[in-house]
């Protein structure tokens, strides 16, 4: 369509000066925007601003462009992708461009409109975009996006449809791939709620348009398959995230949550993982992905992980140090007499207050300390699991009676080091002691062991004295109201700092120098100084050191020195196994460190080592410091315990303490996934709704003021009863290739609960090929055989069930044996046919050969495309083209998935040669139907 020349003149004098700098108020704003590639440290889109004036409110007159009263009346574009996104070619209605055309999804603008040529010419090229956005109060943005040949700067114009004045708007378009933000655009809407868009190209070329998007970054769409869905321990998962898609970019990077414990992994730019799962349960698998804006998705799955059948499950033997005594009663119980007849144990759960609720969880550590506070009589319970995922458990009853008048107190004496050289000052604290009537009245302090009490500290707890260099023991003397005493002892040591503090030899386990008191009484030791190396204080090149702890705690090690001379690692090990270390430190550089958590009481030794492969192997001076902070005790309650999905539930968490500090923040796993959904700060209480169904293990994390953690665990019933399902399928029965329609919308939920995953086993071999919220699905069937056709429906919180139909397929197979080689192979029948089907793989229908060799007639030159569908459950098939002598191969198809497909272009008539085959590697190896078609490529 040509434009008269002179208003297109009159239109790019209005819009030439929006080329200029500055703004006033009131201003449209040109910005370019690039796409850049997505930093994992700190995901942002940067943006370019430029300012531009706008063009003056005039009527552009140009011939051929619809007013707005038109438009109105016109259709505007759809889309395939989203309400806000257009392709190039997706235009408003047929007659809404001008000197343009499409190509696919493309639009070519093709202007040819140059001012200086002689004569001028005046062939504008134009095309609208229509949205209809109800409500829309998304960002003003505009963004285009060229293939190919980009407009030159200042041919470029957008034309927005103004219904507040009833005219087109016109502005300078930005240059490149890049956008232009309008701001608010409510009063550029119709009262149907439509807007249009008019990019007007001036000059001369062809332009190719590709996609225009209004508004921001929409978020890329997560989705992954796993190759299994549940199994057996221990189970091996490989999960598939390619289906994951963007709709207006390109999706950078993939990020696995594979325990369900909330913690994504690195960042990988391949969309594929692999776990094998060592422990039954269901796992919650996630799967984040983000796009080159910067937007994420995220998608999950469920994963089963169920016991070994025949497996003899475990023997579960709870013991305790105690089982009587007065409240508060502390108790350490130990289940170090459980056994696997055929394994081993892998974890071990307790129900500390015995209310039925396995509440804590101390994976493959079999002891575990608790206070009781209250009078009672309290059933607790251990439950162990072994490796092949069964459980056994057991019960000890403990009988805690009230608080007797008149008891004596128990004296505990802590101090701040254990072992140090700076100065012989040391800060100590009784106030651990405890009292049954809480009524101590006086701390009394023996700096030197000798029965003297040297202090008589009143009723205050804490005191600090200073020591000459050597050993000491000092004493502790509680009283109470009653006069009635108690003692404890500990020692400290003040060390010279020009010694070495080891006591040779010290190489190995059972040599190890004991640390005294550290993790015990004392809450650090400083500069304990050693020596490792050729020609050092005994040359060898190892040093092993042990303390105990006496209740979980959090160790932080530190081995300082220079590595100029040798490299030292350190490796922490538990007493019960000494070969497998739980923590460790193998820097390159200077100094080593260690922060572990200890889970419950125990012997641990710390390894001092010179790297076997180090240049310097000393002699080398080290020093070892060391710290523990107590972690918190948690005690974790909720009411109700059970209920109808979804529930809401009271969590109390008001037990809880720290032992050596305060609690600073409460975190809450409700539906027991492993991420901490809610924050109540220093609150320890919540109330949440249980969305989650089946046995759901509800936690709380307590954070101490140290940074120690611990956590308690309470089990919530939820109860979800599973969808009704209703499953249809036409036709029931045919001749192959068959296409059926399956129908699951007659499905229904009891609990009126939405129906929301739909998940589809084909041939019912119990791997689910296709998954989604369409109660609806088509699939067309290449073998011969009755299949039982599954779909799973799921609720919104998680309940599943199954149904079936069965498919009878028949078959007639096209095939004539034997065609075992090229010089036998069947002649097909044409090159443009579909429907020829085969057998292959050891005992099969026909002779139970694994080639079949067809021979391909092609009259002349040109390009086919050779399809063999089958469904590779049975074996995986590939397929192989060859030239006319029968051995020259001139392509293959060898894909692991179902089907095979070449496409190759014959450059003169003759008889080709196809060979379908079993892949040798292919397991399992049965009997497959296929079927061949051969379609000329236009």
């Amino acid at each position: 369509m040509r434009f008269n020349i002179y208003p297109v003149l009159l239109a790019v004098m209005i819009l030439a000066p929006a080329c200029g700098g500055g703004g006033s108020t009131g201003d449209q704003m040109l910005f370019k925007r690039e796409k850049y590639e997505f930093n994992q440290e700190q995901p942002v889109l940067e943006y370019g601003i430029e300012h531009a004036q706008p063009a003056p409110e005039s009527t552009v007159f140009l011939d051929g462009v619809p007013g707005l009263d038109e438009l109105a009346e016109m259709p505007r574009g759809t889309s395939d992708l989203e309400p806000t996104l257009r392709f190039g070619s997706e235009i408003a209605d047929a007659g809404f461009k001008s000197n343009c055309n499409e190509d696919g999804t493309n639009l070519v603008m093709s202007p040819d409109w140059v001012r200086e040529a002689v004569p001028p010419t005046s062939d504008l090229a134009w095309a609208i975009y229509g949205f209809n956005l109800p409500g829309y109060s998304e960002p003003g943005t505009l963004q285009l996006w060229w293939n190919s040949v980009i407009q030159p700067v200042g041919n470029l114009y957008i034309g927005v449809s103004d219904y507040s004045t009833g005219r087109w708007k016109w502005f300078l378009g930005p240059a490149g791939n890049s956008a232009i933000d309008f701001g608010p655009l409510a009063s550029y809407f119709s009262d149907t709620d439509d807007i249009y868009f008019t990019v007007l190209l001036t000059g001369q070329g062809d332009y190719s348009l590709a996609q225009m998007r209004l508004g921001d970054n929409l978020l890329p769409g997560a989705s992954f398959i796993p190759d299994v869905s549940s199994g057996e321990v221990p189970l091996t998962v490989n999960f598939d995230g390619s289906a994951s898609s963007d709709v207006d970019g390109d999706i950078v990077s993939w990020e696995w949550d594979l325990l369900g414990d909330g913690s994504f992994g690195a960042p990988s730019a391949t969309s594929q993982a692999s776990h094998e799962y060592t422990q039954t349960g269901n796992y919650l698998v996630r799967l984040r992905v983000t796009d080159n804006e910067g937007g994420t998705g995220i998608t999950e799955n469920v994963i089963s992980v169920t016991p070994v059948d025949n497996n003899e499950a475990p023997t579960a033997v709870l013991g305790a140090d105690k089982t009587t005594g007065s409240a508060p009663l502390q108790v350490n119980l130990n289940g170090t007499g459980s056994s696997d007849p055929d394994g081993s144990i892998v974890r071990y759960e307790w129900d500390l207050d015995g209310n039925g609720s396995y509440e804590t969880d101390t994976g493959a550590v079999d002891n575990v300390p608790t206070v009781i506070n209250d009078p009672g009589s309290y059933d607790v319970k251990l439950r162990v699991t072994d490796n092949q995922g069964s459980t056994g458990t057991d019960n000890l009853l403990i009988e805690v009676s009230e608080v007797g008048a008149g008891s004596p107190p128990v004296a505990d004496l802590n101090v701040d080091y254990w072992f140090k050289t700076a100065d012989g000052l040391f800060s100590f604290d009784g106030s651990q002691s405890t009292d049954p009537d809480n009524d101590i009245v006086k701390y009394e302090f023996d700096w030197d062991n000798d029965g003297n009490f040297d202090l008589d500290n009143g009723a205050s707890p804490l005191a600090s004295h200073s020591f000459t260099q050597g050993s000491h023991d000092v004493a502790l003397r509680v009283t109470d109201s009653g006069d009635r005493t108690s003692t404890e002892t500990i020692s400290i040591v003040y060390g010279n700092p020009l010694d070495y503090h080891e006591t040779e030899a010290n190489d190995t386990f059972d040599t190890s120098d004991f640390l005294g008191g550290y993790a015990n009484y004392a809450g650090q030791f400083a500069d304990w100084r050693g020596n490792l190396g050729e020609g050092g204080y005994d040359g060898s090149e190892e040093d092993w050191l042990s303390f105990t702890a006496d209740a979980p705690v959090e160790v932080q090690l530190d081995v300082l020195f220079i590595d100029a001379e040798a490299d030292i690692d350190i490796r922490l090990y538990h007493e019960s196994d000494l070969s497998t270390s739980v923590a460790s430190s193998g820097s390159t550089s200077d100094n080593e460190s260690i922060s572990y958590s200890i889970p419950a009481p125990g012997t641990y030794y710390l390894r001092i080592f010179i790297w076997t492969s180090a240049t310097d192997r000393g002699p080398a001076d080290y020093t070892v410091n060391g710290s523990i902070n107590q972690l918190p005790v948690v005690s974790l309650a909720a009411s109700p315990l059970s209920g109808n999905t979804p529930f809401s539930v009271d969590y109390d968490a008001s037990g809880s303490f720290d032992p050596d500090g305060t609690i600073t923040k409460y975190e809450w796993d409700v539906d027991g996934n492993g991420s901490y959904e809610f924050d109540t700060d220093t609150t320890p209480f919540l109330t949440a709704d249980m969305e989650a169904s089946g046995l759901v293990d509800s936690k709380v994390r307590i954070t101490d003021d140290q940074g120690g953690q611990a956590v308690g665990t309470v089990q919530i019933n939820s109860i979800n009863a599973p969808p009704t399902v209703v499953l249809t399928a036409d036709p029931l029965s045919g001749s192959a290739p068959l296409l059926v329609s399956f129908d699951a919308s007659g499905s229904s939920d009891p609990d009126g609960h939405n129906l929301t995953l739909f998940e589809w086993d084909f041939d019912g071999n119990g791997t689910y090929d296709d998954s989604g919220p369409d109660p609806t699905i088509d699939h067309t069937y290449f073998s011969q055989g009755s299949f039982q056709a599954t779909v799973r429906v799921s609720d919104e919180y998680g309940a599943n069930a199954t149904g079936f139909v069965t498919i009878d397929v028949s078959l007639t197979y096209s095939e004539t044996e034997d065609n075992d080689d090229y010089s036998t192979g069947n002649i097909l029948p044409s090159v443009d046919f579909s429907g020829w089907f085969g057998n292959l793989g050891p005992g099969g229908v026909l002779d139970g050969d694994e080639d079949d060799w067809y021979k391909l007639v092609v009259p002349g030159a040109g390009t086919y495309e050779i399809n063999m569908y089958f469904t590779d459950a049975l074996s995986d098939l590939d397929m192989k083209l060859f030239d006319t002598d029968g051995t020259t191969q001139l392509d293959s198809s060898t894909s692991v998935t179902d089907n095979e497909s070449i496409e190759y272009t014959f450059s003169g008539a003759g008889t080709y040669y196809v060979e379908c085959y079993v892949y040798s590697n292919s397991n399992p190896k049965e009997p497959q139907d296929y079927m061949l078609e051969v379609l000329p490529v236009i």
